[in-house]
């Protein structure tokens, strides 16, 4: 909003370039510059507009100098000491960047639509359902259910609570031999979702890193401490479940920050346990 000492100021000036209109033509207001972009417009630049569409000719008349020199200084003063901008509103989504979606960075998940103009969809019951390309690119049908909203994104596949850091999304990663193996698991994680290009490493390498089986469901529960866009730590908590469909490691990540990971730890078993991820049937195949 702008103050109502700019308005009385602004109202001023106008009067002022209305009634001394000779002498406002009188200079070219050369050396004087203004800033502007999209969606910012300062009001001083109502004043050039105004001045660049008259004729800037000195008329003959012109006899009272210090009226001119008064309305020159009193426009470079508001286009040099008064800067006020009018930010249009915009429509903002959700961004399925960084640490608890923070940043600019968008992660690599390893998630590709079977087909580009297909749309992940989510029943009014939470479950989250979409197919996806393996590494060899076959489909692969993804089913998980959170209490959370889908975010609308082109690519990726996750579901956040806006308000908080809680989240669950897909990670597709090329399967290797022996991922069964708690160290090897580690391995893959601090290789993709915990890596550089990663959601958890976009802004430094997890430090503490901490993978422990939980039970024969397949369940990993990871401990660690990551950073955020200004480099400040951010101890988390993670439930993976990851599941091996044919050539690729199909990983459902869900948790949040760690000293609210234990009020909320039922809900994230919940989400790991109804986690499927299945080869299609040959019947799903689309001829391209």
């Amino acid at each position: 909003m702008i103050p109502r000492w700019l308005d009385l100021t602004f109202i001023l000036s106008v009067f002022i370039l209305w009634r001394f209109h000779d002498e406002a033509y009188a200079f070219p207001l050369q050396g004087v510059t203004t800033s502007s972009s999209r969606n910012v417009l300062p009001p001083t630049q109502v004043f050039l507009q105004a001045l660049e569409t008259k004729e800037r000719t000195i008329p003959d008349d012109v006899q009272d100098v210090k009226r001119s020199f008064l309305l020159r200084s009193l426009v470079a003063s508001l286009l040099t000491t008064t800067t006020t901008t009018l930010l249009l509103p915009t429509t903002t989504l959700a961004f399925e960047g960084g640490v608890g979606g923070l940043g600019k960075t968008k992660p690599q998940t390893g998630v590709i639509l079977f087909e580009e103009n297909s749309t992940p969809i989510q029943n009014e019951r939470g479950i989250v359902s979409a197919e996806i390309q393996s590494t060899s690119g076959k489909p692969i049908l993804i089913e998980f259910q959170t209490p959370w909203p889908l975010l609308p994104t082109t690519s990726g596949l996750e579901a956040r609570n806006l308000r908080t850091s809680d989240s669950a999304f897909i990670q597709l990663v090329p399967t290797i031999s022996g991922w069964e193996n708690r160290k090897v698991f580690e391995k893959i994680l601090m290789d993709t979702v915990l890596a550089s290009q990663g959601k958890f490493g976009a802004y430094g390498t997890p430090t503490d890193v901490r993978v422990k089986p939980m039970n024969d469901k397949g369940i990993y529960s990871i401990t660690m401490t990551c950073y955020t866009p200004a480099m400040r730590e951010s101890e988390r908590q993670l439930f993976i479940r990851p599941i091996q469909v044919d050539d690729s490691l199909v990983m459902l990540v869900t948790g949040t920050i760690r000293n609210a990971f234990p009020a909320q730890e039922p809900v994230f078993s919940q989400i790991a346990d109804s986690f499927v991820a299945v080869a299609a049937p040959e019947s799903r195949f689309r001829t391209k």
